[in-house]
Parts: C-alpha cells; structure tokens; sequence
C-alpha cells in the first residue's frame, strides 16, 4: 500500500470511528459517510474553509479532488468567533514530496491548494477559517464578538437550559458572545447534562434573549469513548470554538469547530425555531504521525 493510500484509508477510518462513537446505527452510520465525503476545502455558508500557516501571514484551502471556481475571487477570511480578514489570492500551490497529508500549519508549504496572503495583520497559526467573497451575504450580516469576561454560564441560564431540558447540566462555557445589527445579544454555549440510565447527552446552545435553540448530541455513555474516540465520557466544551455567526433575530447561521486529537470537525448551523439544525459538515484532518 502506498503512504498516498494507506493516509487516505487512514483518514476514512478515523472519520467513521469518531462517527460511530457520537452516534449510533443509522444515524452514526450517516455522519461517518459526510465525514468521509467531506472536502476540506468544500463550499459552505457562502464560504470555503482553510486555515493559517506557522506565520498567520499565509492561508491555504486543501485541493479535495478539483479545483476551486475563481479562488481569486474570495477577498475575506471569517474566523475566531467573527473578525474578517482581508485576503489576496497568491495563487495554486503544487504538492511536495514531503507532504504528510497532515493539514496543519506546519505541513502548509507541502499541501496542495489555494494560497492566500492576508493583506493587513495576522491570522491565529494553524486556525480554521471561512473564506468568502466581498458579496457573500455572510459576510454582508456578519455579527460581531464581544470579548468574554468570563467563560462560565451563569447561574440563571443554567437554569433556564436544564428547564427546558429536564435535565441538570454538570459541565458548561460560553463559547461566544455576539451582537447582531439590531444590537441583540447572542450567547453561544456548550454544555454536558448529566447521564441517564446510560444515555449520555451534550448540545450547543444559542440563547438569543428568551429562546433558546439546541443542537443535540445524543450517545450511549462510555467510560472510554462516548462522544470522541479516547474522551473517557466527557464532553470537553474547551474544544470548541466559534468560526462566525451571521444574521438578524430568528434568522441565524452560524460555523463551529469541534477538536479531537485526530483531527476537526467543521460543522454549520442554522437556528430555527429551538433547533440548530445542521446545515454542512467538513473535516481537517491532523492526527499526529
């Protein structure tokens, strides 16, 4: 088997592994077939995702089996919960030698892909974000952060998130506080509820105001693995990060990274009517060698 190959099957197997832990049967089933299927570079909200390299001056978009339809023409970099970052296209980047197929900052100058300079200050190294064009409508409503005093929930929505669960929550951060163009407050939340009779549950959570809107994940409880391969049952809140969020009151889109030791998870949602529903999911892949 060539190294080309055997990082390749790799690759498939880590996906469905960590698929088949978060889920189960179908369901489980379905989320290893996108993680497998996924490009790192594939279309998204309006954006395609890449990361920095070890400067924070370069990005790069992984070539996944084609080319991308005028890279030129993506002008900005969304990312870290909804800075934007001016890009200029440097052009296509052919594949090395030394290439590990490792998408990290310090395999960059080996990758195949799509190069970007950022015009103006520096990216975070090796950080995952969403490249748009000038007239995405992402970018047109994108929201902006709030430095976080604090990464703890407060008493009160605690509260007001195991209500409504029925549940009682035993881990909790905020991941990100955002305003949007009417001035609304967005707080962008995850959290770990206690286990019952074995069914372990973990959600994202997006309080806007008086409502919230989840996006579930539901696994069968494991002292090992329940969520991620090797998490020993908890759901760490300190592995995820918000890319952006774009829109205005009940219209909300918004992209998270969620990040293992082989690798991270890409996944987009939209907030309707007490769900975030997944809308796209992509996968960077990084296990050490």
């Amino acid at each position: 088997m060539t190294g080309r190959r055997a990082g390749i099957v790799g690759i498939m197997l880590l996906a469905l592994g960590i698929a088949w832990v978060a889920g189960g049967g179908t369901h489980a089933w379905r989320l290893a077939r996108a993680a497998q299927a996924a490009p790192s570079a594939g279309k998204g909200l309006g954006g395609h995702y890449g990361f920095a390299d070890k400067s924070g001056g370069r990005m790069i978009l992984v070539a996944s089996g084609g080319t991308i339809k005028s890279p030129e023409r993506l002008v900005r970099a969304l990312g870290e919960g909804g800075r934007s970052i001016p890009l200029t296209y440097g052009g296509r980047q052919k594949k090395s030698a030394g290439d590990t197929g490792r998408q990290t900052a310090h395999n960059f100058d080996n990758l195949e892909g799509e190069v970007y300079r950022v015009r103006e200050g520096r990216a975070v190294p090796g950080k995952t974000y969403c490249l748009v064009e000038a007239g995405s409508s992402v970018l047109k409503r994108l929201m902006a952060p709030r430095k976080l005093a604090s990464l703890r929930m407060s008493g009160q929505l605690k509260g007001k998130i195991e209500r409504a669960k029925k549940r009682k929550v035993i881990r909790s951060a905020v991941l990100s506080e955002l305003m949007d163009g009417k001035g609304r407050l967005h707080r962008l939340c995850a959290v770990q509820f206690a286990t019952v009779k074995g069914q372990a549950l973990a959600s994202l959570v997006l309080a806007s105001g008086d409502a919230l809107a989840f996006k579930d994940f539901a696994a069968r409880w494991n002292a090992l693995s329940t969520w991620r391969v090797d998490d020993q049952g908890v759901f760490d809140t300190g592995a995820w990060e918000c890319v952006y969020a774009s829109g205005t009151g009940g219209d909300l889109r918004l992209a998270v990274t969620w990040a293992g030791p082989e690798g991270e998870n890409v996944i987009e949602l939209e907030a309707s009517r007490g769900v975030l529903r997944e809308t796209g999911r992509r996968y960077r892949y990084w296990a050490p060698l």
